[in-house]
């Protein structure tokens, strides 16, 4: 079996690294924006301002704190949430599950700091409440 050339090295660690660049983006905050735009079509006003209210809190939770979470986790983890809650389907749950999961394992491929990576997904879970539950006080 002959050895890969270091050419074929570097292709192949681009790739990976390329799609995990893409599967960490899906909690990046222009992907987000991107749901919040399309949520805000439904004029469901209560489901719109639970995304803006969650977002909200979760910077400012970053910014009082003054630490340094990791947006992409924390935010797919309210975009996770929140979908999940809005469809109410298991199949798409769970497949949303599977891709925030894929988001996270990309995350530590890409050697972000795992303490910033498990602080962003415990703020995304703090903001999602809080945010949730200011949305349906206010609507």
């Amino acid at each position: 079996m002959a050895k890969k050339g270091k050419d074929e090295n570097r292709l192949e660690k681009d790739w990976k690294k390329e799609l995990a660049r893409d599967c960490a983006a899906l909690g990046g905050i222009f992907f987000y924006a991107l749901v919040v735009a399309r949520v805000a079509m439904l004029q469901n006003w209560n489901y719109v301002f639970q995304f803006v209210f969650a977002a909200v809190v979760f910077f400012l939770l970053a910014a009082v704190f003054r630490f340094k979470a990791e947006a992409h986790a924390g935010l797919g983890f309210v975009l996770l949430v929140l979908i999940s809650l809005y469809y109410k389907n298991m199949f798409f749950a769970s497949f949303a599950i599977l891709v925030y999961i894929a988001l996270i394992l990309s995350l530590f491929y890409l050697k972000a700091e795992k303490m910033r990576v498990w602080k962003g997904i415990l703020a995304g879970a703090a903001s999602t409440a809080i945010g949730y539950f200011i949305a349906s006080l206010l609507f």
